[in-house]
């Protein structure tokens, strides 16, 4: 979201950052109320319903987007960005400690420091997959944006003091340096050669004529693009989300959990009682 409203649409870095405050609180929200969730209703429903509801979010926000309007609703996404922080915070929460469920009073530490490590290589990981795929769909979504913001930029340039005779080569120059620009690995750098013409010739001043014309064909195609890619994203995030879901839902409910020392020298179980090996052992009359 953050690539796509600052390179897609021209968001400043403030805009961009105030645009991830309601992911953020519901975050917070999320991991405050995660204990009570799990007191009530056990670690692996709230994982369920944690990831459950950000793959709900995601897909809510990608059928909220329109790559065509050349905007980014945020009054229509508020709600779902809070929607996908709370279970954000409801999932990550109680991670650990399921995890550390299974564990043993000899393995627990070593089993605490590996989780940290694992967890980052995970994310970098993630990040990187996620990335990469992003960006491999910005690429792909020029197979239809540059075509259709090419015609519309043909027809306005009928209304320009462009040569007749240069207008569709005009359309044809752009269509080419905005398929070189975002299928490049940083589509967000223009290509070499596209950006200036030499000055004091006919280029030039053809290109001037039509500045006003293909600088607004640049933002459409850029917003359009960077959309499209942002909302087939959102799609696969929703679905790899209620996959994880799936993944959850088999887990059971882990009823071994380490015995508490009494008061009274005796050791409580976890179903409330004290097995027989381990009661007090008292003399036999006779």
């Amino acid at each position: 979201m953050s690539i796509s409203a600052q390179f897609g649409l021209g968001y400043s870095a403030l805009d961009t950052g105030l645009l991830a405050l309601p992911f953020a609180g519901g975050a917070a929200v999320g991991s405050v109320a995660s204990p009570w969730a799990v007191a009530r209703m056990g670690a692996p429903r709230v994982l369920l319903g944690g990831v459950v509801t950000v793959g709900v979010a995601f897909a809510w926000i990608a059928m909220t987007l329109d790559p065509a309007s050349e905007i980014l609703p945020v009054g229509a996404i508020l709600a779902p960005l809070v929607l996908g922080g709370v279970g954000t915070g409801l999932f990550v929460a109680p991670l650990q400690a399921v995890i550390l469920s299974d564990t043993s009073p000899e393995t627990v530490g070593s089993a605490s420091g590996t989780i940290p490590t694992v967890q980052q290589i995970g994310a970098s990981i993630g990040l990187a997959l996620v990335t990469m795929f992003f960006f491999g769909q910005v690429a792909g979504q020029t197979d239809t944006s540059v075509p259709a913001v090419r015609a519309e930029l043909a027809v306005a340039l009928e209304d320009s003091p462009v040569d007749p005779m240069f207008r569709p080569t005009v359309a044809d120059r752009f269509a080419w340096c905005a398929t070189q620009q975002l299928t490049s690995p940083h589509p967000e750098r223009p290509v070499p050669g596209c950006a200036d013409t030499p000055a004091n010739s006919a280029v030039a001043a053809i290109a001037a004529d039509a500045q006003p014309y293909t600088q607004e064909a640049a933002r459409a195609v850029t917003a359009r693009t960077f959309l499209g890619a942002f909302r087939t994203t959102l799609w696969v995030l929703a679905a790899l989300a209620i996959g994880v879901g799936g993944l959850t839902f088999v887990l059971r409910r882990n009823d071994n959990r380490p015995a508490s020392t009494m008061g009274d020298g005796a050791v409580e179980s976890s179903s409330g009682e004290t097995p027989e090996a381990i009661r007090p052992v008292r003399p036999r009359s006779g």
